[in-house]
């Protein structure tokens, strides 16, 4: 008897629970989502940002206490917001709608691995961003006003923001101003390369060698390969040669270089300086960068292109040219 008075309690609590919670989801669901705001109001959404991090900002925004249900509610809906500048109005359910859809006025660009400063202006050119030439400026000249904000680029002995530059794709406003954009790129670098070289205290050299090895490689395999290679020959003292690097300061892309190329005047110019450059030559990848930090183990100083994206590998001049006789060279 006992136990079905308890049993029939315990039906009565799960009841008033189930009840309760219907009251909550009523009331406070419709509450959040058809809240509206008085006037409009500025809202940014950062690249990375979780749908939760962005619905914890407009319970604020809206002044309303976070909901549960509303989280779920997006949460089913594959609520993904869209980093950009906003200006809200209206309901909080508008408001989602319109971080899901993206800024009318944003633009989406993607820096692929391996290019150069002018390389990414040109792509800003190219998908409508109009500040790209300030964009370059800065770039190539302002590494030391990022410099108080990120570490990694204190001591650095350059203007030039090379190698920096996290090549990914961005959600950029048109009126985003190129300083944004760059901050963007470097706390990017910040999150995915610093943890990988911030215990070397030579990573800016990394960095160079690991632009070198981008340059040159075309198949993944290679680039442990390739950086053994330029290891070496900085081991003994041995000009890097790399065309990579005499590419960099060409004005015009050169699928062959020619003798007279490799003699032009240039810091850059690995041929006729020896050492590295004096900064990188692009913004290499993570793959090249773990290259330079886990190279293979070779007694190589030579490689040249078979013409099908791989290289042929030696460690004498006389093998070299062997096989570049071979394939009528």
């Amino acid at each position: 008897m006992q136990f079905r008075k308890t049993m029939s309690r315990l039906k009565r609590w799960c009841i008033c629970f189930v009840v309760f919670m219907a009251f909550l989801i009523v009331i406070n669901f419709p509450y959040v989502l058809f809240y509206r705001l008085p006037d409009k109001v500025d809202f940014h959404v950062y690249k990375g940002e979780s749908s939760s991090d962005v619905l914890q900002k407009l319970y604020k925004v809206y002044g309303t206490s976070p909901s549960l249900f509303a989280d779920l509610y997006f949460r089913l809906k594959n609520f993904d917001p869209k980093p950009g500048n906003y200006s809200l109005e209206g309901s909080f359910l508008d408001s989602v709608y319109a971080i899901q859809k993206g800024p009318d006025d944003f633009l989406k660009v993607t820096f692929p691995e391996g290019l150069r400063i002018r390389d990414m202006v040109l792509i800003l050119k190219k998908d409508g961003y109009s500040k790209y030439k300030e964009y370059e400026n800065i770039a190539y000249n302002d590494l030391k006003s990022f410099s108080k904000k990120f570490s990694f680029l204190q001591g650095i002995n350059s203007n030039s923001l090379e190698g920096f530059l996290f090549p990914d794709t961005y959600f950029i406003s048109k009126n985003e101003s190129p300083k944004e954009i760059i901050d963007m790129q470097l706390s990017d670098f910040e999150k995915r390369v610093w943890p990988l070289i911030k215990n070397r205290r030579d990573y800016y050299d990394v960095l160079k060698l690991a632009s070198l090895v981008e340059g040159e490689a075309k198949v993944d395999k290679e680039r442990p390969i390739i950086a053994s290679v330029f290891l070496n020959r900085l081991k003994i003292n041995m000009p890097l040669e790399s065309c990579a690097s005499v590419e960099y300061f060409l004005p015009v892309h050169k699928d062959v270089l020619s003798y007279a190329d490799t003699r032009i005047e240039s810091p850059y110019n690995t041929y006729i300086h020896y050492g590295l450059p004096p900064t990188p030559i692009n913004s290499p990848s993570i793959k090249s960068i773990e290259a330079v930090l886990h190279p293979a183990h070779t007694k190589y100083l030579y490689f040249v292109a078979k013409g099908d994206g791989t290289h042929f590998f030696s460690q004498t001049y006389e093998e070299q040219q062997a096989f570049i006789k071979s394939l009528g060279g």
